[in-house]
């Protein structure tokens, strides 16, 4: 699982692989194959890729609804980041211009590691 922070929404569906579905509310000139409410909960692993916005979760939903490639996405850092970075495989940061790897393969690195 992979947190994206600092990126636009329209950046993270670039680095997705098709076909995926938002757990979002909708928003114009997305590239997904649908989206998904936030209020929905869902009782067994979703069959395509996820990107879930941060925004509407304070904790994390039950992570073995998730598959590995699952991205969340923060506009910036926020309450849900804070509880659940230790879950989370990679974490990217995008600041200034630059994407800024927080966290590889579980293990923290050194800030300002650049890919």
């Amino acid at each position: 699982m992979f947190l994206f922070v600092g990126f636009s929404k329209w950046d993270i569906e670039k680095k997705a692989k098709k076909p995926f579905f938002w757990i979002s509310e909708p928003f114009l000139k997305s590239t997904a194959t649908g989206f998904i409410e936030p209020k929905v909960v869902l009782t067994k692993k979703f069959p395509a890729n996820l990107i879930v916005d941060t925004e509407y979760f304070e904790v994390m939903i039950s992570n073995s609804f998730f598959s590995e490639e699952t991205f969340f996405f923060a506009e910036k850092w926020n309450s849900f980041c804070e509880k659940n970075a230790i879950f989370m495989k990679d974490i990217i940061f995008f600041e200034n211009g630059k994407e800024n790897v927080l966290k590889k393969e579980f293990q923290m690195l050194p800030f300002g590691c650049f890919i």
